[in-house]
């Protein structure tokens, strides 16, 4: 996207005018964390923060029974061989933080950091409290949101809005401080 506007590919040149180039942050959740920190570490002028939302830092291949290869691997690795260089921060469930190659990944990521970083994990919350859906199923079917919470572990005990509510503050607070 950063090239796109660049080249005014996908902005009509008076919108492009109007993006501050030199205060870009990049953020995901999940999967889109990892890819979030491949892009800070490949492109370390791009970026002037980056916010990594319950990371997928590592790769179980062990637990894979098809798979040959039969370890544990930071993922994706040119992140840990690069670093990421703008400051981070590090948003997680205390889901993630029990797995302890989960865990132990976000740390080595965090140490490759050459600016400041911050680690926050939230107390209570499972993976899947991050998104939105979990607000929505909460607001619009709390019976079926209990259901999934009790039967299928996929919510946790904290109120969504609540959760989401902090994750959104931590987030735009840690921004505000590299980006404005």
């Amino acid at each position: 996207m950063y090239d796109c506007i660049l080249a005014g590919e996908t902005f009509p040149d008076e919108y492009r005018d109007c993006i501050d180039l030199s205060k870009v942050g990049v953020a995901g959740f999940s999967y889109g964390a990892t890819t979030a920190a491949l892009s800070a570490a490949t492109h370390p002028d791009r970026y002037k923060a980056a916010v990594l939302l319950d990371g997928w830092f590592s790769m179980d291949l062990a637990s894979i029974d098809n798979c040959a290869v039969k370890e544990v691997v930071d993922f994706p690795i040119q992140a840990f061989e690069k670093g990421i260089h703008c400051p981070a921060l590090f948003l997680g469930s205390e889901e993630f933080d029990h797995y302890t190659h989960m865990r132990q990944a976000t740390d080595r990521l965090q140490e490759s950091c050459t600016k400041e970083t911050k680690r926050v994990v939230v107390p209570g919350t499972v993976h899947w409290s991050f998104i939105d859906v979990a607000l929505w199923t909460y607001g619009l079917a709390p019976r079926f949101y209990n259901f999934l919470r009790r039967k299928l572990n996929v919510y946790s005990e904290v109120d969504p809005a609540e959760n989401l509510e902090a994750v959104i503050q931590t987030s735009r607070d840690f921004l505000k401080e590299y980006l404005i």
